[in-house]
């Protein structure tokens, strides 16, 4: 899978580790990294080489002084053009070169985050979420209405929420998306 794929591409994955169902007994459990063994101070667990990683260095927004708005304009472009090359490496499927990981990332559910919920769920969300609060709508708000995916595209709502969930920066890097998160 998507380990020995990292590897021929010159990365490594520390056996001491491994990919695992948080609760191995249950299919829709979440995927997490789990120590399988005691780990050294400072121990490589993975290292990923760049040319697995999906990302959009080339055209991203450099948000490293910005701050307020200009930060939040900056980070939705780069969510927006990471959406985009995701969008055609999922479209490529098995003929992507980045195939182990579009596998991968095809067998993750939508809806793990609010702005997938249904409608009756989101109503409720938005019934206890602060006055204001993007919670639900955020797809909506800064994707469909810039233009940045089509409003009447499921995949394409699902492809900003894969790249929400999962990217760093302006990178999808296979494997360190398991320990990556910011929900």
């Amino acid at each position: 899978g998507m380990i020995n794929w990292v590897r021929s591409q010159g990365g490594s994955f520390n056996p001491k580790v491994e990919i695992r169902r948080m609760d191995p007994s249950n299919n829709s459990s979440p995927l997490g990294v789990f120590a399988k063994e005691s780990l050294d101070e400072k121990e490589l667990i993975m290292h990923i080489p760049d040319k697995c990683y999906i990302q959009v260095w080339g055209a991203a927004i450099d948000m490293g002084a910005l701050e307020g708005e200009e930060a939040k304009d900056a980070n939705l472009f780069n969510l927006c053009e990471l959406t985009h090359e995701l969008i055609k490496e999922m479209e490529l499927g098995d003929q992507s070169q980045f195939a182990p990981y579009i596998a991968y990332l095809k067998t993750q559910k939508s809806g793990q985050l609010p702005a997938h919920w249904s409608e009756q769920g989101k109503h409720v969300l938005r019934n206890i979420s602060f006055p204001g609060s993007e919670i639900v709508d955020w797809i909506d708000l800064n994707f469909h209405t810039t233009g940045c995916i089509s409003s009447d595209d499921p995949f394409e709502a699902y492809m900003v929420e894969l790249v929400v969930q999962r990217s760093f920066d302006a990178a999808l890097i296979p494997l360190w998306d398991t320990v990556n998160h910011d929900n």
